[in-house]
């Protein structure tokens, strides 16, 4: 199943260019129109978001966000059929030598957010000296797992579930080994574990802030991942300091300068946030 499945991505990959925009256009006629994959929730997320807009603007800016979830979708599989030279010429990383030249005195955390593009920020090592790790939730589907896995991991970077991420840090510090680490911090966590709230987008929200922890703990100097859609599958990431030495302030301070960024960027161009997601699924229930 898994050989298939791979076979079958492979070829879509490796289609010319007009063709590829062709089932672009097709998948986003049957997930919008068809099928309206959670169209209800991106407006309810939206309409949170932006209280002050109309019905209509808000309409036009969901549609907007469905064309470029399509597009995320296939630029996620693409890597498959890239080298390292095509990946930096659609992906590219403005102020990178900050972030080596900062991993040179200790180890780095990069903080970004489902913006844009989040996933091809795991080529970061075709860039940087240190070893770079990402943080990832693993796919229940083992065939999928496996498979993103294998895409996420094609130009270096190492993967690590995020149930392993602060024993990976740890263990790296115990050796004297100086790395880079990659996390998007801005899912909901399960209400059940939500330690600190925050206003996201005007509304308070858990979220989570075991990043931020680590990097005070392990005193890292920590940047937020800014990425700019230049347009079709092209990228420019530009890497916007948050804190020198995360020791010197605290968890709390590091979480909010994040969500600030993140929310600047949101402001900017709303439609290339992650809608989809249910991020404001526990508004109204802080104990």
């Amino acid at each position: 199943m898994y050989q298939l499945l791979y076979i079958l991505i492979k070829l879509v990959v490796h289609l010319p260019k007009w063709l590829k925009y062709l089932l672009e256009l097709k998948l986003f006629i049957v997930i919008y129109y068809i099928f309206g994959y959670r169209k209800t929730v991106v407006l309810d997320n939206l309409q949170l978001a932006f209280p002050d807009r109309s019905l209509q603007s808000l309409k036009k800016l969901r549609k907007q966000f469905y064309k470029h979830l399509i597009d995320v979708f296939m630029e996620t599989i693409q890597p498959l059929a890239w080298n390292e030279q095509q990946i930096k010429k659609h992906y590219k990383l403005l102020n990178v030598d900050l972030v080596d030249k900062a991993a040179e005195n200790g180890s780095v955390l990069l903080m970004g957010g489902h913006y844009a593009n989040w996933d091809w920020v795991c080529s970061i090592a075709c860039w940087v000296s240190k070893p770079s790790y990402v943080v990832y939730q693993p796919i229940s589907s083992g065939y999928f797992d496996k498979l993103v896995h294998q895409i996420r991991s094609r130009f270096g970077s190492i993967m690590v579930p995020n149930g392993k991420v602060a024993k990976t840090v740890l263990q790296n510090q115990r050796k004297g080994l100086k790395a880079i680490y990659t996390m998007v911090s801005d899912q909901s966590p399960m209400l059940s574990m939500a330690k600190l709230w925050l206003p996201f987008m005007g509304v308070e929200v858990p979220v989570h802030s075991g990043a931020a922890s680590l990097a005070v703990k392990s005193k890292m100097q920590v940047f937020y991942i800014k990425t700019h859609r230049v347009s079709k599958n092209h990228y420019e990431v530009e890497f916007v300091e948050l804190v020198k030495d995360a020791s010197k302030t605290d968890e709390i301070a590091l979480t909010k300068a994040y969500f600030k960024a993140l929310e600047a960027q949101i402001n900017q161009e709303p439609a290339y946030y992650f809608w989809t997601h249910k991020r404001w699924k526990h508004a109204g229930k802080k104990p």
